[in-house]
């Protein structure tokens, strides 16, 4: 079983496999762990989005040790992020749940469209650290954010109800690589 810390640990090592992956594939992205300062990107940009998220509900969360909070920037943005994750690991369960997932980048940018996409890499490079088993969604923002998961990378809905989603590591670690070679 692991311990808080080594939730930290992983995360830390899932952020310099996704950088090592971004570099290998020649991509202007790279992620982060979520800063305050990120955050409050986030909160700017998610008001100004159609479906905002409750993006101050993370505040509190962010350097929880059981929490995977990130972000994607893209060199030509600067400092501020192009999209970001808010994720927490249930130790006992050894899986990941997304709480907030929202893509803030211009359209043709490289995060446009691949926003899920990247997540789960860099969720799987964690997932694999840490030995966990997959991926929840909580609550899609909207039926068609909820069609897409489904759809695109194949999430079954637990419920019925389209209020909590999930995918295994094994079956996203499969997928993922195709997806984005067709989604290019």
């Amino acid at each position: 079983m692991f311990h808080n810390k080594n939730v930290r640990a992983a995360a830390e090592i899932a952020i310099l496999e996704t950088n090592d992956y971004f570099l290998k594939t020649n991509s202007s992205l790279r992620v982060n762990r979520m800063s305050q300062e990120d955050l409050r990107w986030c909160i700017h940009f998610s008001r100004q989005s159609p479906f905002p998220l409750e993006w101050l509900n993370v505040g509190q969360d962010i350097d929880h040790n059981e929490h995977y909070n990130f972000c994607f920037k893209i060199f030509s943005n600067g400092e501020r992020p192009s999209g970001c994750c808010a994720c927490r690991y249930i130790t006992t369960e050894r899986k990941v749940v997304i709480e907030m997932l929202q893509s803030f980048a211009d359209e043709g940018d490289e995060l446009d469209g691949r926003m899920t996409a990247y997540s789960i890499v860099t969720i799987l490079y964690f997932l694999k650290e840490i030995r966990g088993l997959g991926i929840f969604i909580e609550n899609p923002v909207n039926e068609e954010i909820l069609r897409h998961y489904m759809k695109n990378f194949h999430f079954k809905d637990v419920f019925g109800d389209g209020s909590l989603l999930f995918r295994s590591a094994d079956d996203l670690a499969y997928l993922i690589p195709e997806w984005l070679q067709n989604n290019q």
